[in-house]
């Protein structure tokens, strides 16, 4: 199996855990399985060898589960980049931001100074990094995976952190409106970002100031979970927390958020992440399928 594709199932579960063309109907993801014995006749022999066909890019979805890097203790942002994962979080001595490979070596990198919380990262589509970060968020999680809420205010107070292919901290870009949402979900767009927390999703540009927004209401029961965005449309997996409705794939035009079709999904679709050849791949608490 291909690394990248082990990768994007890992990075599916991990975040269950802690967010063109419409698509089609979803097809699911099958491990093989050991073919019944065959009772033929024997076909006759014949003068020349026998011809067998390769199979070619075979290949199969493995569920596969590692400790967190040190000193990490509980992931609240993580990102692919390539055979590379990128995991933000919070470890019993204060916020860690680890780079960690496929075979299993991990590197600390620099944070932003005054940092309270790592919300998202995204790739920048140049080998590098963004981190969505800044102040505590009204709602989030502490070093032991609780949810925890602040006694205090929000300062609202968020910044783009951009890394380079080599993890060198280049600039930081900060946010012109304050917010106090836990955004937990960041793309890098044509043009700019678009940042998704459960209730808000919130498109922005390259200096940072917020041109277009899509919200829901909470009292509503639907909440973003999910995002990704394929020729200019941003997918979005919406789900429905209070009444167990279907989930949604809502698309919006992904420079002005402009709603523009809804497909309902499976029961029980929990995460949205990219497949193979521009396909989605969706989670569920039994796996992982195509769409």
């Amino acid at each position: 199996m291909k690394k990248s594709q082990r990768l994007a199932a890992v990075l599916l579960i991990l975040l269950m855990l802690c967010g063109c063309s419409m698509p089609a109907a979803p097809n699911t993801v099958v491990l093989p399985q050991t073919p019944a014995e065959n009772h033929t006749e024997s076909a006759p022999a014949s003068a020349e060898p026998a011809q067998t066909t390769p199979e070619t890019n075979a290949f199969h979805l493995e569920y596969e589960q590692t400790a967190l890097p040190e000193p990490l203790s509980s992931v609240t942002a993580l990102a692919m980049l390539e055979e590379t994962l990128l995991l933000g979080g919070v470890s019993e001595t204060g916020l860690a931001l680890v780079r960690l490979t496929p075979e299993g070596r991990s590197e600390e990198l620099p944070l932003p100074g005054s940092t309270e919380y790592l919300y998202a990262l995204c790739p920048d589509g140049a080998g590098g990094a963004w981190l969505l970060c800044g102040s505590l968020p009204k709602g989030y999680f502490d070093a032991f995976g609780n949810f925890r809420f602040l006694s205090q205010e929000p300062e609202g107070k968020l910044a783009l952190a951009h890394y380079d292919a080599a993890f060198a901290l280049q600039e930081i870009v900060l946010l012109q409106t304050l917010y106090t949402d836990r955004f937990f979900q960041l793309r890098r767009l044509d043009g700019g970002f678009c940042m998704m927390s459960a209730s808000l999703l919130v498109r922005l540009d390259e200096t940072g100031a917020e041109t277009a927004r899509q919200e829901l209401d909470p009292n509503d029961g639907w909440a973003f979970a999910a995002m990704q965005e394929r020729d200019g449309i941003l997918f979005v997996l919406t789900r429905d927390l209070f009444r167990g409705e279907a989930p949604e794939l809502r698309a919006f035009g992904a420079k002005t958020l402009t709603p523009l079709e809804v497909q309902t999904l499976p029961l029980g679709t929990a995460g949205l992440g990219p497949g193979e050849d521009g396909t989605f791949l969706l989670t569920n608490s039994d796996g992982l399928s195509g769409y």
